[in-house]
């Protein structure tokens, strides 16, 4: 049996794709172009001051207040849900004002939580901010940061120990003016 011939005006006879892929094709530069657009507009529109304010942390129980601090950026702790230690609390604190009492600096454990200082050092690098030092107050942990504008009201934080592959991502949401 004789396999059927082509006409060579066929463009597929030809190995040209067809009609549907060249249509696919073209479809996908024109998302790739405004995708790379749309980052470059981002990137434009991002200052190192765009990280300023105050940020409401992911599970919703505190506002850090990110500020310029020489070179660099800071944040500290500029409100609680739950100001107070419980009124159960192990630690015989009932009721008190929360403190540091997992420093790893003995002579830091009475401070208060409040008004306290978590995030310290972090540089912008042109679109993003890096290098800083992200300390958790429930742990007495201190973690290597960086952090990430995903819109003008989303921050992409990220703190690890050694390589950000090993390590906890939260997004905080900006708080307006009314906020």
């Amino acid at each position: 049996m004789k396999a059927p011939q082509r006409n060579s005006a066929d463009p597929a006879a030809r190995g040209a794709p067809s009609r549907t892929i060249r249509g696919a094709l073209r479809l996908g530069l024109w998302a790739g172009l405004f995708a790379l657009q749309s980052g470059v507009a981002r990137a434009a529109s991002i200052t190192a001051e765009s990280i300023l304010g105050r940020w409401l942390v992911d599970d919703e129980e505190a506002v850090v207040e990110i500020y310029r601090c020489a070179a660099a950026f800071c944040g500290r702790i500029a409100w609680l849900k739950e100001p107070l230690f419980p009124p159960d609390d192990d630690g015989g604190m009932a009721s008190k004002p929360k403190t540091d009492r997992n420093n790893p600096v003995a002579a830091r454990r009475s401070d208060p939580i409040l008004g306290s200082t978590v995030l310290r050092d972090l540089q912008f690098t042109g679109s993003d901010w890096e290098y800083g030092r992200l300390y958790d107050p429930e742990t007495g942990h201190t973690y290597t940061s960086r952090a990430r504008l995903a819109g003008a009201n989303r921050l992409v934080i990220r703190g690890y120990l050694g390589f950000s592959l090993f390590g906890r991502t939260a997004v905080w949401t900006r708080l307006t003016q009314n906020g």
